[in-house]
């Protein structure tokens, strides 16, 4: 049972890695905010561990509401209980969520960004580049000192990269 609470991020890790979740996913948050949020992450494994925790739990989410939807669009026309009782089966699913936090989750899932099928997205770059994610695509973003590297996991991405504003200049590298 040690073991276990050892391999776990600590709560405040957790809460830590909620309020960036929260923050990135605004659409105001801009490059500022997202080479902020790569210094958090990068400082501490406890702090990537919490990231890693928090993205396998909405990724679950991401199932399931996308599901709750589906149905309640569906049955449009059966209606306000049924789509009462799907908001209620959401609110319910807090509890599974909390299971969530130990399960295993493939790499796709715990990437920095990702899209579903169907989905395209366009994200801003710590060092102010654009990326574009096409459909089921998945990447890794590792800034630091050294080099400006995007591991592409899974799909396409296409990027316009901008000069690096630090001295001295790191590449831009994908891998």
């Amino acid at each position: 049972m040690r073991a276990a609470a050892r391999s776990s991020p600590d709560r405040q890790a957790l809460e830590a890695a909620s309020e960036w979740f929260a923050r990135l996913r605004d659409d105001r948050a801009g490059a500022d905010e997202t080479r902020q949020w790569q210094a958090w992450l990068s400082a501490s494994t406890l702090h990537r561990q919490a990231w890693d925790a928090v993205m396998a739990v909405s990724a679950r989410f991401d199932a399931i509401a996308g599901q709750a939807e589906l149905d309640a669009l569906t049955r449009a026309g059966q209606g306000r209980r049924r789509v009462l009782r799907a908001v209620a089966l959401l609110a319910g699913a807090g509890g599974l969520g909390a299971a969530a936090w130990t399960q295993p989750v493939t790499r796709r899932h715990l990437a920095d960004l990702r899209t579903d099928v169907g989905q395209t997205r366009q994200a801003r770059l710590p060092d102010g580049s654009r990326l574009w994610l096409d459909t089921a695509s998945a990447v890794d973003l590792r800034f630091d000192a050294h080099v400006r590297r995007v591991v592409l996991i899974d799909g396409q991405a296409m990027i316009e990269t901008q000069p690096d504003a630090t001295a001295p200049a790191r590449p831009f590298v994908l891998d």
